[in-house]
């Protein structure tokens, strides 16, 4: 009970008076290990370590100590029972290992980066073949990405971006496409583009980036030279095909097939491709 409400005074004074474990019912001491490390109590740990508990005692979920605490963000705590012997990849009763627990809970990098260093298998998949990745990019924590990926952890399962453009991320499918996901991967359950996912979901900053991506593929595949265009995407512009209409660019290709440079405009919901031309007033004119 006092592990239970995180209560060291009592604790103490239990230890003070003279308690001693019931050696006998290892499940009672095994779940009081594993309460401690959840609740973050390194005294109770170093206590229980001590009288000789089990390191990677289990609990009715088949979860370690380390699991738990890896999942509720307990740097210190994880680095304790690495330091004690705790094995990175015990995997419970649903396959998950601590690194895909911790990976499940955002801002988690810290605890990351421990379990890495630790020897935390990054590429271990659980029964539904998921990684930690996976689990990070389906919290949307850009960090969490980026540590996992910097560790080693594979990119290119298609279904890495799509979980990342179905949520809206644009920064995190910004990372997959710099480090090398395929842009004209499909969204799988409604056999779309993930582009056509995008702009059906209005996710302006996600297609921006699709759209780019696409052009950069195609201008790699056809040997393209040029320097970019003047105008990045993202760059508002007006038209000067009769009225006035504002608009913006949402990606540009250059030298591919006809040498030029070229804009894709979004205009009032449509999207048109015009040859680069710039009058006085820095206005934009269609040559579709």
């Amino acid at each position: 009970m006092a592990v239970e409400h995180r209560s060291l005074g009592v604790f103490r004074l239990l230890l003070e008076r003279g308690y001693q474990l019931e050696k006998e019912n290892q499940d009672q001491i095994g779940g009081m290990f594993i309460r401690a490390a959840e609740q973050g109590l390194l005294e109770v740990i170093r206590w229980l370590l001590k009288q000789g508990v089990p390191v990677d005692a289990t609990d009715f979920a088949g979860c370690t100590a380390l699991i738990r605490a890896a999942s509720r963000d307990r740097l210190e705590m994880v680095e304790e029972l690495l330091r004690a012997g705790a094995n990175p990849n015990h995997r419970d009763n649903d396959t998950e290992t601590a690194l895909m627990w911790a990976s499940d809970h955002e801002g988690n990098a810290a605890v990351l980066r421990a379990l890495i260093e630790g020897g935390a298998d990054i590429h271990a998949l659980n029964d539904l073949e998921s990684t930690a990745l996976s689990w990070a990019i389906t919290r949307g924590d850009l960090e969490m990405v980026e540590t996992l990926l910097d560790a080693g952890s594979h990119w290119s399962n298609p279904s890495l971006i799509v979980h990342a453009v179905h949520r809206g991320r644009a920064d995190i499918v910004k990372t997959l496409l710099d480090r090398g996901a395929n842009p004209d991967t499909e969204y799988f359950a409604e056999k779309k583009t993930l582009l056509e996912f995008a702009r059906n979901r209005c996710l302006r900053d996600v297609a921006n980036l699709l759209r780019q991506a696409i052009a950069d593929k195609e201008l790699q595949e056809t040997g393209g030279t040029s320097p970019p265009p003047l105008y990045p995407v993202g760059t508002h512009v007006r038209t000067v095909s009769g009225t006035y209409r504002e608009g913006w660019i949402v990606y540009t290709e250059w030298n591919f097939k006809h040498g030029r440079y070229g804009y894709y405009l979004e205009v009032e919901g449509h999207l048109s491709i015009v040859k680069m031309a710039r009058n006085d007033t820095g206005m934009m004119t269609w040559r579709s």
